[in-house]
Parts: C-alpha cells; structure tokens; sequence
C-alpha cells in the first residue's frame, strides 16, 4: 500500500510540468460522455473555414468506465480553439454476441477509433468515415479482457454533409481468418492483399489513419497477431474505396528496436507544408501507447518513410506525460494544417480527472515546423488518484485507450 501511496505522489509531483509538455485540454460544448473522449481525427472543408472532428466518447455505468464507446462529431468555425458537438454518427448499442456452439455473450457494439477525412472527388460522399467495430462485454470485470477483438472490423460511412445524413455502414475490412461465421460478411480480407500478410499470423486490423491525396484515397491500419500490435499496413484505392489495393507497410516491429520500443500502434497520416507525415504511438515491454512518434513519407504510394542505414528517420517524439502509474498513457495523434488554434491533438489518460479518464488535448504542435506549445494545462485532483487503488491500472490492459 505505502509503495502504491508514493507512486500516486510522485505522479501529483510531477503533474505540473508535464501538463505544460500536453498542451491546452479540449473541451467539447454539449459533449456528455461520462468518462470523456479519446482517439481524435481533424479534417477540414476546402478553404479552412470549417473544422470537423470525429472523435471517441466512453459513458455507461459499469466500472472503472463505460462500456459504451461511440463516434461523435464536433465542429470549429476557429481553427481547432473552440469546438462544439453535432450529433453521433456511430451509435453503442446492446446486443447478444451470437457463438455457434458457445454459449451467446450479452455486451455492447463500439464504434472506437475513428477516422474522418475528405475526398473532394467523390460527388455525394465526399465525407468519409471509418472506424473499428467491436463487441464489448459488459460485466463488471478488472482484469480480464472485455473487448472481443476476434468480432470487430473496419466500418465505412459516407456523406455530402458532416452535418447531415450519413450512408448505411459498409463492413469494409477484415483478416480474413476472422471475423467467424455468422460475422464473416466483410467486404475486403485484407490478408489476401498481400502474400506478407497472406503468411502472417495477423488476425485483426484496427486503428485507421485515413488521408486523401492527388485523386488517392489511403488508410493505414494496425496489423495485430494474438501477441499485440505487429505492423502498420498501408492500403490505396483509386475509385473513392469501391475497391482496395496493398500499397506497403510503413513500419513493422523490427524498426521500433532501435528506438527502444518493440511495437508501433495508433497510426494517422497528415499533410504539412507539402509534406506527408505518419504519426503512430510506441510501445515498450513495460508501456503501451508512449506518446506519438512522428516519421515523414519519402513515397506514399509505395508506404514508404525516409530512413538512414535501414532505419526510419525520427521527426520528432512527443513524449506521454511521464510519471502515470498505469500501463497505458496515450499518444494516438492526428493534425490538419487548418487546425492552426491546436495544432497536433492527442489522447491522453488523465487518472487525476477519474471518471474522466479519456481526455484530448491540443499540443500547439506543427509537423512540418518547429513546435510551438500550445497555451493552458490541466489541475488534478490528489484523490482522484487513489482511484487506482481498486483496480483502474488493471482495467485500462483492456484495448481503446
């Protein structure tokens, strides 16, 4: 007990100048989730005028969090300073886990780490979102596994207006080996893209990091066997997603080694000053989800980064804010060259806030240019922290933070 007290302190210790490395808290006007929002993605209309931000919200009453998990959207008519929300585009819902020949699982269907971007030449749908479903169980549980990743996949919804009505879901993309019947209705099995996948161990794909450029629309994935995180896989398509095409893998785990990590995760794609980046979070044997890890594409069509001697050139390293007593502490990323009020925003895990865990924060960072850190901080609560005491450090093992 004494030795959990004093990793509690240090972490209030160190609470003051790591909320100057996060950058300014984003806070959404009409936003509701009980437990806050994570997973960010920024894109703006032609011009800047207008932002939108499709985002994660986590409420519902069993503990340390949740479960329920879906996408809503905001919007910024100020560069990313202010935000206000618009409506759900990815609704939680309840529903029964149907097993053939296991007992059925009650829980909720997520929606969790979205991706919005804009495809100017796709008249009707030029808005497009996707996103990882997956089906949560809802008993009250602290150390096991809640999320089912074996049923999920990547969703698509698209539309003229992010304001308005959206098309129906397209269940887009898969391993292939799952999801099992009767869930195996996915349109793309993104193992046969490629035989490096085909003769792979990667079960699921998560995590989509959408971008659009020059009549090409890409989203880049995370590629996971039943150990974590294995690859970031690249896919193209040239007919606004009617059809998909392998177009490389960025990083795989042998290029986090030398930079003392054994994994990559989390991973978006951004344009700045004509130059495209590849954001991800790294993990170590100890951390998962260590702040964002910033690489710059020499080839995008062919998912390639600029390396020396073999290995990805590092554009810079926003760390998490150090002293967290738990295993997860966020870094998941996105940026958008209009969103000059925030600049790159983030996750973080803010245990001092408890219940709001999940929080965004806007870092004032650009990727092309030198940082500029953004204006604010953020004040935690000493016992808010003793929260961690009754198993919140084992509960956030579970993925979606």
């Amino acid at each position: 007990m004494r030795s959990l007290i004093r990793l509690l302190l240090s972490a209030l210790l160190l609470a003051p100048a790591a909320a100057a490395a996060l950058g300014a808290r984003v806070l959404i006007a009409g936003e509701t989730g009980s437990n806050g929002i994570f997973d960010p993605s920024v894109e703006y209309e032609p011009g800047g005028a207008i932002g939108w931000l499709s985002y994660s919200s986590v409420y519902g009453n069993v503990l340390p969090w949740g479960a329920n998990v879906e996408t809503r959207l905001a919007r910024s008519f100020d560069s990313g300073a202010s935000w206000s929300f618009v409506q759900v585009l990815n609704a939680s819902a309840a529903g029964t886990l149907v097993r053939p020949g296991m007992p059925d699982l009650q829980g909720v269907w997520n929606y969790e780490v979205s991706s919005l971007v804009h495809d100017p030449d796709d008249s009707g749908a030029e808005w497009k979102l996707f996103a990882h479903r997956v089906f949560r169980k809802t008993e009250q549980n602290f150390t096991e596994e809640q999320n089912v990743p074996s049923h999920s996949w990547i969703t698509l919804r698209t539309a003229s207006d992010p304001a308005g009505m959206w098309s129906a879901e397209r269940a887009l993309f898969s391993s292939g080996p799952l999801p099992p019947f009767p869930y195996d209705t996915v349109e793309f099995a993104v193992n046969s893209f490629d035989d490096s996948l085909l003769n792979s161990d990667i079960l699921v794909y998560s995590e989509p990091g959408a971008f659009y450029r020059q009549g090409v629309l890409y989203v880049s994935l995370t590629a996971l066997t039943s150990d974590g995180p294995d690859r970031i896989v690249l896919l193209s398509s040239i007919d606004h997603g009617l059809s998909w095409d392998y177009a490389g893998t960025p990083l795989s785990n042998a290029d986090a080694v030398p930079f003392g990590y054994v994994s990559f995760d989390g991973s978006a794609i951004a344009e700045d000053e004509g130059r495209v980046f590849l954001m991800v979070t790294p993990a170590s044997t100890t951390v998962t989800h260590d702040g964002t890890m910033v690489f710059e594409f020499q080839d995008l069509a062919e998912g390639e980064l600029f390396r020396e001697g073999g290995v990805p050139v590092l554009q810079s390293h926003i760390p998490a804010r150090p002293g967290l007593p738990v295993d997860r502490r966020g870094g998941q990323a996105d940026f958008h060259a209009h969103n000059t009020a925030a600049g790159l925003m983030r996750l973080t895990l803010e245990i001092g806030d408890y219940p709001l865990l999940f929080q965004i924060f806007a870092t004032g960072r650009r990727l092309a240019s030198q940082p500029v850190p953004a204006a604010g901080g953020v004040s935690l609560g000493v016992g808010a922290l003793l929260i961690l005491a009754v198993g919140v450090a084992r509960a956030l093992r579970s993925r979606g933070c």
